[in-house]
């Protein structure tokens, strides 16, 4: 083993197992970033969280609408959102006027009209009575 030259006189095992270990060190920080990133994406993800409020400005309204029929499709201005018992958190809807819908095939449809202020929270109980045959 001379002292003038790197890796002259340095066994083959022992150079690769200097390689291989700096290889391990990046491989290693290169993970570590990756999970860095991906635990970042989750928690901007979990931020954003769907259910109430999933895209949500700070003045619109929250609604929660509870009814006796959990399958009962709701309508908010004619437009089809879920089934009632999906929506446990309740619907984030701009201030203003708007009409709700309830419907089931066995059930009489309902109708309610709501006036939300700024940033509103409501809780709406509708009851659906049976369809006569």
């Amino acid at each position: 083993m001379s002292g003038g030259r790197p890796g002259v006189g340095v066994s083959r095992v022992a150079r690769s197992t200097r390689i291989a270990r700096r290889a391990g060190v990046a491989r290693r920080a290169g993970v570590a970033r990756a999970r860095t990133f991906v635990v970042a994406a989750l928690v901007a993800a979990g931020c954003g969280a769907a259910g109430p409020g999933a895209g949500a400005k700070r003045r619109d309204a929250i609604v929660l609408v509870r009814c006796n029929v959990p399958e009962a499709s709701l309508f908010l201005d004619g437009r089809y959102l879920a089934q009632v018992g999906l929506l446990k958190g309740g619907v984030s809807v701009a201030p203003g006027a708007h009409r709700l819908e309830l419907r089931h095939p066995e059930y009489l449809g309902r109708f309610l009209e709501l006036e939300l202020a700024p940033a509103e929270r409501r809780v709406v109980d509708a009851r659906l009575y049976p369809a006569l045959p």
